[in-house]
C-alpha cells in the first residue's frame, strides 16, 4: 500500500484528504507545519507528499527547498496545493522540483489523477 504524507495546517482539509485517500487505497500520515513535514518525510519516507503552500511558521516552499538538499529526500514526489495565488505558486513549486500542482478547491478525480500520475512516473523511471 502506498503512503501519502499530507501537510496542511487546516484540520478539516486533513480529514477530508484522509477520507479520500484511504477510500482510494492509500495509507496516510499527517503534518501541520513545515518542520513536522520535513521530520516525518525523513523518518518515514512516504511514497508521495501532498504539500500546502500556506503553513504556520515556514511555508511549503521551505519544505521543498529542504527536501531538495538531500538526494534521498528529493526522490519523494511532491504535489503542491494552495488556495492562494495559483500562478505564482505553480511557478515557484515547479522551480523547486514539485511534480504536480493543484489549486484549491480541487476535485477528487483531479487529486487522484495527479497522485497516480506522479507515482506512475516514479515507477516508470
Amino acid at each position: 500500500m502506498r503512503t501519502v504524507l499530507v501537510v496542511d495546517d487546516d484540520a478539516a482539509t486533513r480529514e477530508l484528504l484522509d477520507l479520500e485517500l484511504r477510500g482510494s487505497g492509500y495509507s496516510t500520515m499527517f503534518a501541520r507545519d513545515a518542520r513536522g513535514a520535513i521530520g516525518i518525510a525523513r523518518a518515514e519516507r512516504p511514497d508521495l507528499i501532498l504539500l500546502d503552500v500556506m503553513l504556520p511558521g515556514h511555508d511549503g516552499f521551505t519544505v521543498l527547498e529542504e527536501l531538495q538538499e538531500s538526494p534521498w529526500d528529493d526522490a519523494i514526489p511532491v504535489i503542491v496545493f494552495t488556495g492562494g495565488d495559483a500562478d505564482a505558486s505553480r511557478a515557484r513549486a515547479t522551480e523547486l522540483g514539485a511534480v504536480g500542482f493543484l489549486a484549491k478547491p480541487f476535485e477528487t478525480d483531479e487529486l487522484l489523477g495527479a497522485i497516480d500520475g506522479a507515482l506512475g512516473a516514479l515507477e516508470a523511471a
